[in-house]
């Protein structure tokens, strides 16, 4: 069966993240049999491909894919073309979802008629010091990152220039193109651009 929805994860040393990303996904109010789940590895030097391998063989629809080049948007763009479902979901491999994230994307794409959705990202410290606390408060703070609304909040569904961990109808893609190759950072917020130029809805 075609799934209906495709689920792209760049990924690079994240022995640390790894799993609690998949098992996130694994145990999401969204259907696990209705996505693929494509992991996208820069070639990892730490235990990051022994972790996932035990996925491999217990879920036919999650697949690895190496990355040479061990850029981003390269593994982006990599895990897109290797895509089938009519929707994509990009995620991170440092990434937990919450349980109904999927779920409301896909109900508000469709009640919003929209072209892309995301949510909000929650910044959680990376360990118990003072200075990883801090770090994580400012990022979610309009002190730290301005009006960077998904960091910081919103209380009501609103056009965006750009979305975090976003669900995207394929169509988008073949209308704007995929993520630029060359930008090692900031390739969703310029491919967030073309998307809005092109009359798409975030």
């Amino acid at each position: 069966m075609k799934p209906e929805l495709s689920v792209v994860i760049p990924c690079l040393n994240e022995e640390k993240n790894i799993a609690s990303c998949l098992d996130s996904l694994i145990e999401s109010s969204f259907p696990f049999h209705s996505m693929e789940i494509i992991v996208v590895d820069g070639m990892s030097t730490d235990n990051t491909r022994a972790i996932i391998e035990p996925y491999l063989k217990k879920y036919s629809n999650i697949t690895l894919l190496d990355n040479p080049d061990k850029i981003t948007p390269v593994a982006l763009n990599k895990g897109i073309l290797h895509s089938i479902a009519d929707k994509v979901l990009i995620s991170g491999a440092h990434t937990a979802f919450s349980k109904d994230y999927i779920s409301v994307l896909w109900k508000k794409m469709d009640a919003l008629n929209a072209h892309v959705v995301g949510g909000i990202m929650l910044t959680l410290p990376g360990n118990g010091s003072a200075k990883a606390h801090s770090i994580a408060r400012a990022l979610s703070s309009g002190f730290g990152v301005g009006n960077s609304m998904f960091r910081i909040g919103v209380k009501e569904d609103r056009r965006a220039d750009t979305v975090p961990f976003g669900m995207y109808q394929r169509e988008v893609f073949h209308k704007v193109g995929l993520y630029n190759p060359k930008l090692i950072r900031n390739q969703d917020i310029e491919l967030s651009g073309r998307i809005v130029s092109a009359g798409f809805s975030i």
